[in-house]
């Protein structure tokens, strides 16, 4: 209800009752005698009668009785309009927020506040209502919508703006009217289960082109012309890999949160350095989610930090014990999801039930593929819709990615399993990462290697969630496939840790299935697990082996290479034969009048050089850094180094190998610019390397552990 400067509602003005016949009307409706109201007010009781007569024509009452019962409807309908409820427990953080709001309440005529169910909109919302107040000549007016029908939404705005609705009045009309001469706040909370209706509303309040001002707080923007949507964000959370001491956390706003709930709930509670781990973990488990946090806070009489750590994986069961004055949604947890669950459409929630098999941030291409069964076209429909919901949050400013709270994701992977569906999305799931692996396996030994480098870094959660739903399924063929796919990703990235962890758990799921894809996993773990446990390197490769005595010849030959390799420092009587063996597998496979050295051209990184003369040894440049490395590449497995000169180097071994030619000093080569012609000839494209010291012929080389060959430096063309 409006008030002028004195204090009068807007049903009065337009009546034209002054301010005096006001003051009147109030005691009429405290029951006051006409004498009684002359001392109140110090006037005679013949100017009573003549206001109460005129107030009885002005307001069409029949009587005093009836002016009345008119007199207390306006006051309940002023004081439901402007009484704000009163916060019962402080604000934590927000500074910078309330004042972005105040500003943009200043430049904009509709705000709305946006956000997760928990993350505290509502209180924002009477924070910055109550501090701000007096910015609104009109006061401050709060609509709360979470208990109203669609049907009473109109009525409810009425009643907030100090209008007693009555049936045959058009109230679309009086509150375009009202709206034109209000210069109030009016606080519009909870709208998400009835925005359509909602957003009607505001928009005819907006379209009386008053000073009206709307703070609205949804879980999804109105869709109003001209409104501007803030989002909510989860309370600031210290970073994961930060000091976790006391003073290092406590200035962190989800921490003071719960620091200052849970000292309420078990006044002993401190915040020291021997909970601040456990604290500090708590936190980010919970996402920075206030009312997640709030509950969490008000266990703290029965667990201690570290069991409620704990006990987060049944966190829906153990965060339910909320305030019984808070509305029913807001009491427990899972009540507060269930809100935004029921809002959604059939097509909405089954969306959102399959991204709970994602552990972290994705993209787009991995919901399409992990909810194929929805459609392509519905996954680009439907997943700005949940976003509009605040169930998923976009993140990134180029390709965009998206994540789930994990509180929220928990929820929907509930969902799913209830469904019944959770096995199927999972599979899918799985079968996209390990496509996506194996194409990195190819794109990592491409110029785009850094690109794909921080791709495969990002996608590590979803990578782990895949190969443990490979191992926990028993497909031992998709691990052993996944494995083979990330060896190359593990060793550049110093990984091997956490391979050698995989490897042992794809070992103990079954016995590997003798196939070309297990052959070829077998084969990558040997290369890892060679630098650190030789024996067991050594068992691996034979197990290759006898699974690929039955299979194709490049598979038997792999096979064969892993058992030279790894028999040097184990069976070294065993090296050269298997190395041997391996050799004569890959010249059987090579075309004719092509050598063995070529023949692992197979791979579209390796093709044969075209007009190379017969019996070149195939070259490849690989980045590295600033300069280019020219190697000579393995026939058996492409993309390794030749291993001939280490093999003859270590226990006397034999291999055969090329002679290389001898070296010749800078005159004998032909001068400067001799050996780009002399590729150039032979077709090999090779970038003309930068600058480098003169080496008088020689290719200098860094110093080598015993055993091992000199590592030449990045640039140098191994002898031919």
């Amino acid at each position: 209800m409006r008030h002028h400067g004195g204090g009068l509602p807007d049903r009065l003005a337009r009546a034209g009752v002054t301010e005096r016949e006001a003051e009147i009307l109030w005691a009429v409706a405290e029951r006051l005698r006409n004498r009684e109201i002359a001392e109140r007010l110090h006037i005679s009781v013949r100017t009573v009668e003549s206001h109460i007569a005129a107030l009885l024509r002005k307001l069409g009452a029949p009587d005093r009785a009836a002016l009345a019962e008119t007199g207390m409807r306006l006051r309940r309908a002023d004081r439901a309009g402007t009484a704000l409820p009163a916060p019962l427990t402080s604000l934590v953080g927000r500074t910078g927020e309330t004042s972005e709001l105040v500003a943009l309440l200043g430049s904009h005529r509709l705000v709305t506040l946006i956000g997760p169910g928990g993350v505290g909109k509502t209180r924002l919302a009477l924070h910055v209502a109550t501090a701000h107040a007096e910015r609104f000549p009109g006061g401050v007016r709060l609509a709360d919508l979470a208990p109203v029908e669609p049907e009473s939404v109109g009525d409810t705005f009425a009643r907030a703006l100090g209008m007693v609705p009555e049936p045959g009045w058009p109230l679309r009309d009086i509150l375009r009217e009202v709206a034109a001469e209000t210069g109030c706040l009016l606080l519009a909370d909870n709208c998400e289960h009835v925005v359509a209706e909602a957003a009607e509303t505001v928009a005819d309040l907006l379209g009386a082109g008053g000073p009206l001002r709307v703070l609205a707080t949804s879980r999804e923007p109105l869709g109003v012309p001209g409104e501007v949507a803030y989002e909510v964000r989860t309370l600031d959370l210290p970073a994961p890999h930060a000091p976790e001491r006391a003073e290092s956390i406590a200035p962190y706003d989800a921490v003071r949160l719960f620091v200052d709930r849970a000292t309420a709930a078990s006044p002993g509670f401190t915040l020291d350095d021997a909970v601040a781990p456990a604290v500090a973990a708590l936190c980010r488990r919970l996402d920075g989610l206030p009312l997640a946090i709030e509950l969490a806070a008000s266990r703290l009489r029965t667990f201690g930090p570290v069991e409620l750590v704990e006990h987060l994986d049944r966190r829906f069961e153990l965060l339910s014990a909320g305030a019984r004055t808070a509305p029913p949604r807001h009491r427990t947890l899972r009540s507060t999801i269930d809100w935004s669950y029921r809002l959604l459409d059939d097509d909405e929630r089954a969306l959102f039930e399959r991204l709970g098999v994602f552990p972290a941030d994705f993209d787009l291409t991995a919901v399409a593929s992990a909810c194929a069964d929805l459609g392509a076209d519905a996954v680009t429909t439907l997943l700005p819709r949940l976003v509009d919901k605040s169930l998923v949050s976009p993140i990134g400013h180029g390709t965009r990615r998206y994540r789930l709270l994990e509180t929220i994701r928990a929820y929907a992977a509930l969902r799913l399993a209830d469904s019944g569906g959770e096995a199927a999305a999972r599979r899918r799931h799985a079968a996209h990462y390990l496509a996506l692996a194996e194409e990195a396996a190819e794109r990592l030994r491409t110029s785009h290697q850094r690109v794909w480098l921080d791709r495969m870094t990002a996608e590590q959660p979803n990578l782990r969630a895949a190969l443990a739903h490979s191992t926990g399924t028993g497909d031992v063929e998709s691990a052993w496939r996944m494995i083979a796919a990330l060896r190359r990703f593990w060793d550049v990235t110093g990984r091997r840790r956490e391979a050698h962890r995989w490897i042992r758990q794809a070992l103990v799921v079954a016995d590997p299935p003798a196939t070309p894809a297990v052959v070829a996993g077998l084969t990558e773990a040997v290369a890892i697990l060679d630098s650190r446990d030789s024996r067991a390197a050594f068992g691996l490769a034979r197990e290759a082996a006898r699974l690929a005595a039955g299979l194709d010849g490049l598979t038997r030959a792999r096979a064969a290479r892993a058992v030279g390799t790894t028999a040097m420092w184990v069976r070294p009587e065993l090296a050269v034969p298997a190395l041997e063996e391996a050799l004569a597998g890959v010249r059987r496979r090579a075309p004719v009048g092509q050598r063995a050295d070529d023949a692992g051209a197979h791979d579209r990184h390796r093709r044969p050089v075209p007009g190379a003369p017969v019996g070149a040894a195939e070259r490849r440049v690989v980045p590295r850094g600033r300069r280019s490395h020219v190697r000579r590449q393995h026939p058996v497995h492409h993309g390794a180094t030749v291993d001939v000169h280490r093999c003859r180097r270590r226990r006397g071994a034999r291999v055969a190998h090329r002679e290389p030619r001898p070296r010749r000093d800078r005159r004998q080569r032909g001068g400067p610019g001799a050996r780009d012609r002399r590729l150039r000839a032979t077709g090999v494209a090779a970038r003309r390397p930068r600058a480098r010291r003169r080496t008088h012929g020689r290719v200098p080389a860094h110093p080598a552990p015993p055993g091992r060959p000199p590592l030449h430096r990045p640039g140098a063309v191994l002898p031919r």
